[in-house]
């Protein structure tokens, strides 16, 4: 384990847990990790895992977020699709209020 890593597993250890970071310092990696397996396997422990991952892996890509050309195109042609299913509605409003009228 890097440095960096090991310190963003202290850094996410201490704000999940409510600690201070000194304290959990002070454990070597394999103590951490055994209190972080207790703590996890706990009645909470869907929602300490998920804040966890969330802490541990920032940063990294989500895998469906499209590139902003993809966000792009499928916004246009949804504004497109509104447009014409907007249209249509109004048209066919049109032809039923001539037909109440004659």
């Amino acid at each position: 384990m890097t440095s960096d890593s090991l310190n963003r597993l202290y850094n996410c250890t201490a704000k999940i847990l409510d600690q201070n970071l000194t304290i959990l310092q002070e454990l070597n990696r394999s103590e951490l990790l055994s209190v972080l397996d207790q703590v996890l396997s706990s009645d909470s422990r869907n929602l300490l895992r998920v804040n966890f991952t969330d802490c541990l892996f920032t940063g990294q890509e989500r895998p469906f977020d499209l590139p902003w050309w993809q966000k792009l195109s499928w916004s246009c042609v949804f504004a497109i699709m509104l447009i014409v299913a907007t249209g249509g509605n109004i048209i066919v409003m049109w032809i039923v209020l001539e037909y109440m009228i004659y």
